[in-house]
């Protein structure tokens, strides 16, 4: 967790919000090394929270934030979960569009939601709330 914790820190999206615990986190290896790292959180009965996703610059556009995203949502889907969420920047928007992802204000969120840290501190206010359906 150290190595995770490190990687989310020096890529200033934060710290690690989530449950911390290892079966709600993936993580890409090269050798030795942590490259990328991300985060689901079980929100109530119905939601899955993506969180905490980061891949170092030098191994982006190989997938792997993709294969975050994938991997997180089927996971999402076998724990029967209805609606998936995330808080991001404008400048990763496409990325999540391409997994069905819509933006939504925080007025307008599910209640199953509305509620998760990242959706309701003043930290995470500059960004916004994307969401999609699991059904």
């Amino acid at each position: 967790m150290m190595a995770i914790a490190v990687l989310i820190h020096a890529s200033g999206i934060g710290t690690v919000v989530g449950s911390a615990s290892p079966r709600n986190w993936w993580v890409a290896m090269d050798g030795d090394t942590v490259v990328g790292c991300a985060e689901v959180t079980w929100h109530g009965r119905s939601a899955a929270i993506l969180t905490n996703c980061v891949v170092v610059a030098s191994h982006r556009r190989r997938g792997i934030g993709a294969g975050f995203v994938r991997v997180r949502l089927r996971e999402a889907r076998r724990r029967r979960k209805r609606i998936a969420a995330l808080c991001t920047m404008y400048y990763s928007f496409r990325h999540y569009k391409r997994f069905g992802f819509r933006t939504m204000p925080r007025a307008k969120l599910p209640e199953s939601v509305r509620t998760f840290t990242q959706f309701t501190s003043p930290r995470y206010m500059k960004c916004a709330v994307m969401v999609r359906a699991l059904t």
